[in-house]
């Protein structure tokens, strides 16, 4: 497979950065407290460009053109939207969604799936590989986020389908994982 790792018993990989790393724990609680008082107004959300691989570049058009025919799904174009280095705006669109759609592109890891989960917005993961990334810090994906191994014809109608209760389970363990994703300042 085009995206399985190195083999090594210590390579072990860690999440980038999120948008939080670096505030103090006052400011952290203070954003905490925003991603659940958001009003979720959006199934879904996308943000990417096209690249990758072609396999992924594919599943990227795929998901574009069913996120652009739904409205109950917003999309992002990375490579031509004016506010892609806004990290406000980006994470605003997260904020709006339920759920963050998250595939994979020039490797498996994006930095939308940690800024996803501290937004409080499910990642939805498209390549099982996905759901092997960062053990030490995200623990099993299936609790904070919805693997489909093969993208549906209707992954607005599958997400719609998500029961409430799973949907707080989802977001009470994302939420139980902020510490472990922003890096703190030194001190």
């Amino acid at each position: 497979d085009e995206y399985l790792p190195p083999e090594a018993e210590n390579l072990h990989s860690i999440p980038y950065p999120t948008v939080l790393s670096g505030m103090d724990a006052i400011d952290v609680q203070a954003w905490q407290d925003a991603v659940v008082a958001s009003t979720r107004t959006m199934l879904a959300s996308g943000m990417w460009g096209m690249h990758g691989l072609a396999s992924t570049i594919e599943m990227r058009r795929v998901l574009t053109k069913q996120c652009q025919h739904s409205s109950r799904c917003s999309f992002k174009d990375l490579a031509y939207d004016p506010e892609t280095g806004n990290t406000e705006a980006v994470m605003q669109e997260m904020l709006q969604s339920t759920f963050c759609l998250q595939p994979t592109g020039d490797s498996i890891s994006r930095k939308g799936l940690v800024d996803s989960i501290v937004a409080g917005c499910i990642p939805v993961l498209f390549n099982p590989l996905q759901a092997k990334l960062w053990p030490w810090h995200i623990g099993p994906w299936e609790d904070v986020a919805v693997v489909m191994e093969v993208v549906p014809g209707d992954v607005m109608g599958a997400l719609a389908q998500v029961p409430a209760q799973e949907l707080a389970r989802l977001r009470g363990n994302m939420a139980r994982l902020l510490e472990r994703l922003v890096y703190s300042p030194p001190g």
